[in-house]
Order: C-alpha cells, then structure tokens, then sequence
C-alpha cells in the first residue's frame, strides 16, 4: 500500500502546472514569427518584362502539346505583334505604346488596345488572349503544321 500511496503522491504532483520555460506569449510570437513569411511569401508577385512575353503561341485543338494546332497562332515581338490562322489571314499590329501590370501586358496599337495575361507552368509560357495559347519554338510550330 505504501507503493499506491506514492503513486498518488506522484500523480498530484503531475496534474501541477510545469514550466516549459516558454510562456504562453512567448509561443503565440513564436507562431507568428513563423506565419509571417508564409504571407509574405504568397503576396509577392512575380516582375514581368516585355521579354517575358515574347515569343510564339499556339491554341491547340485539344490537349496542349499533345494534339493538333488549332486556327489562332499569335507572335509578340520587339515593336509588333501577328495573329495568323491556318488559311493565311494574318494581323499584323506596331506597337506604340505598352505597359506591364503584374502578369498583365496592355499593348497600344493602331488598331486597338490589348491585353494579354501570361503565366508559367515549368519552362513554357501560357498566355491568355480571349483563350489560352501556348508557347511553342518556331521549329516545333514548323513541325506541327
């Protein structure tokens, strides 16, 4: 029975509060600490240049890379940007004036003003233009038509 009591005797003295030696506003800054970079993070956007946005695109009929190339192929260059189709209708537009928001180009032209929204998925570019194009190499655009 001595072997019970001090059982209790242990018991009581665990149900008191132990120091950790870390208060308990101590671990809120140390939550929050680690929760600040994760915001940080997520709000930072990426820098877009006009460089970023060149190339060539292609809408392709179905799945991207993995099916045929539909009719709107777009190419963004140095002072100009082209949209062609498959029948050789074609627009080619100078560029005056041009501006990067964000993942957003607004280009200024004769014949209007456009936006174009582009995001990354690995290495190829993806550009939004009423539908979704992709970046292709010139030699992969030869080869697929």
């Amino acid at each position: 029975m001595t072997v019970g009591i001090a059982v209790l005797g242990g018991e009581e003295k665990i149900e008191e509060p132990v120091a950790t030696g870390i208060s308990e506003d101590e671990k809120e800054e140390e939550e929050t600490e680690v929760a600040e970079p994760e915001e940080e993070g997520t709000s930072e956007e990426s820098t877009y240049t006009y460089e970023d946005f060149k190339g060539t695109y292609a809408l392709f009929e179905g799945e991207p890379y993995n099916s045929p190339i539909g009719l709107g192929i777009m190419v963004i260059g140095d002072d100009s940007y082209r949209s062609f189709n498959h029948s050789d209708v074609y627009m080619t537009s100078t560029i005056l004036n041009k501006t990067i928001e964000g993942n957003v180009l607004t280009l200024h032209s004769k014949s209007g003003t456009e936006q174009f929204k582009l995001r990354y998925e690995g290495d190829k570019k993806i550009m939004h233009y009423g539908q979704s194009l992709y970046s292709m190499s010139s030699q992969d655009l030869q080869n697929s038509l």
